[in-house]
């Protein structure tokens, strides 16, 4: 999973693999219309490029939030087809 990954990362302050990861995933969000997981990501890539482990951090509490959400979302869509 993708938050795993942040997360080991993170404890190795390898910010290079975090901007990666949150880039892969705001884009991929953005061409499924996922707006706020990808404006999440965003704001995650900006901390991991400034190296911010703080600012990384208090990320990801805001993106697991939001990923199952928006996971949630297209599973209740699936089911209706």
């Amino acid at each position: 999973e993708i938050v795993a990954s942040i997360e080991e990362a993170l404890s190795k302050n390898d910010f290079e693999s975090i901007v990666h990861f949150a880039h892969t995933l705001s884009d991929s969000s953005l061409n499924i219309g996922a707006i706020a997981l990808s404006q999440i990501a965003l704001l995650l890539e900006q901390k991991a490029k400034n190296k911010n482990p703080q600012g990384v951090a208090s990320m990801l509490e805001p993106l697991k939030l939001q990923l199952d959400l928006t996971i949630s979302a297209f599973r209740k869509v699936l089911e209706t087809l």
